[in-house]
C-alpha cells in the first residue's frame, strides 16, 4: 500500500508550487522519468508518474502542472472530476505508489477523503500561508524559481490520519 499525500491551504498558499517542487526532485522536464498519465485520446495529461531516484516506491502526482493552474484543479468533469481522483488516488495507492494530490476543489471534499483515509496511509500538509501571502503569491510554473528560495518548511504542518480523519 502507498502513502498518500495532499497539500492545503487557500488559492495561492503554494500547494500547486509544492507539487511542482516534488516533480522536480522526481526528474520531471529534466531526466525523462516522469511517464505522462493521459486519458484515451487526450493530449492533457491526467498526471504524473515518477520512478524515486533512489529506488523507493514509484510516486503518482495527479493533475497537470504545465499550465498556470495546476493539480488536480486540471482534471475536468469530462475526465471524470473529483470521482476520477478519487479512483485514481486510490488505485495508484493500492498498486504500491505514493500519491500527491492537491487542488482547491479536492481541498474542500471531506467524506471521500475520509474514505481515502480509511484504506490508506493519508497525510494532510496544511499550508499556513496566511492570506495576504496568498494574495501575493505569483503562479505558474517557474513562479518558485522567480520568487527564489520557498520555505516550505515554515508554511507546512504534517497532520497524520489518527484513528479517523480529521481536517
Amino acid at each position: 500500500m502507498g502513502t498518500i499525500i495532499n497539500p492545503r491551504g487557500t488559492s495561492g498558499s503554494g500547494k500547486t508550487e509544492l507539487a511542482r517542487h516534488i516533480l522536480a526532485e522526481y526528474g520531471w522536464n529534466s531526466t525523462g522519468h516522469a511517464e505522462p498519465l493521459r486519458r484515451r485520446g487526450r493530449d492533457r495529461p491526467i498526471g504524473y508518474r515518477l520512478q524515486h531516484p533512489f529506488g523507493g516506491a514509484p510516486v503518482v502526482v495527479l493533475g497537470d502542472y504545465k499550465r498556470t493552474s495546476g493539480g488536480c484543479d486540471t482534471i475536468r468533469a469530462i475526465d471524470g472530476g473529483l470521482d476520477e481522483i478519487y479512483r485514481l488516488a486510490d488505485d495508484w495507492a493500492s498498486a504500491g505508489h505514493d500519491v500527491v494530490l492537491e487542488g482547491s476543489a479536492w481541498s474542500a471534499e471531506h467524506i471521500r477523503s475520509a474514505a481515502l483515509a480509511a484504506r490508506h496511509k493519508l497525510y494532510l500538509l496544511l499550508l499556513t500561508t496566511t492570506l495576504e501571502q496568498s494574495a501575493g503569491n505569483p503562479t505558474g510554473p517557474g513562479a518558485a524559481q522567480r520568487m527564489g528560495t520557498v520555505l516550505i518548511g515554515s508554511i507546512v504542518i504534517v497532520r497524520p490520519k489518527a484513528s479517523g480523519f480529521d481536517s
